[in-house]
């Protein structure tokens, strides 16, 4: 498990309930200022962060990390004091690794929010439907080539009230944007931004047709 987030020393375990407690520190002695990049040895500080990770078997993992605050060697860096890096599987202020964010992602896009959160909870991942939609809503948009088969349909911003259009890209099977309405104005804008698409397929609704030549 601790191969995974780099030059890592255990110093202990303990289970707590159904939780295991790992604890842990870094083992490098000289640590680059991240602002002027000098190295340093002299330690400032302790303290302890509470990371979550994946579970093992039917316990939730929680890793109490030591982390330490060092002196600057640089005396022209703007930093007096700096924090030590960890990995980069454990994001700065993040209170889960990026495995376990991942995997409540994955989760999120299965089951979205309260389905999501009764499943992360029997997987030993508990977290609420807000936190789930949280880390849902701050991952980065994929950009996708303009598709060669676009399919395009309406759909409802609100149920029975404001609708829109959403594009999809028929060969790879995801969708490509949601537009604001369903009108042919709109969706002729967008087909001239995004020059590439050989086939359109839509129903026979006449709300959405646009010229051939685009």
């Amino acid at each position: 498990m601790l191969q995974t987030l780099g030059a890592f020393h255990l110093n202990f375990t303990e289970i707590v309930g159904t939780s295991i407690l790992l604890q842990i520190s870094r083992t490098n002695l000289l640590v680059a200022c991240p602002a002027c990049h000098h190295y340093s040895r002299r330690v400032h500080s302790r303290y302890t962060r509470t990371v979550a990770d994946l579970p093992f078997s039917d316990r939730i993992v929680k890793l109490k990390i030591k982390v330490r605050r060092f002196f600057c060697a640089n005396s022209a860096c703007s930093s007096f004091t700096f924090v030590e890096p960890l990995s980069p599987a454990i994001p700065p202020f993040a209170r889960r690794t990026q495995r376990l964010t991942e995997a409540l992602v994955n989760i999120t896009y299965g089951l979205v929010g309260e389905a999501g959160a009764r499943l992360a909870f029997l997987l030993k991942m508990p977290s609420s439907s807000r936190t789930l939609l949280r880390l849902l809503n701050a991952q980065p948009i994929p950009q996708y080539p303009t598709p060669r088969v676009l399919g395009v349909d309406e759909w409802s911003w609100k149920k029975g009230g404001i609708y829109g259009a959403i594009l999809v890209d028929l060969e790879r099977r995801s969708p490509v944007e949601l537009l604001k309405d369903r009108t042919a104005e709109t969706f002729a804008k967008w087909l001239q931004t995004h020059p590439g698409v050989e086939i359109i397929c839509r129903d026979r609704d006449t709300v959405l047709a646009v010229k051939s030549q685009f």
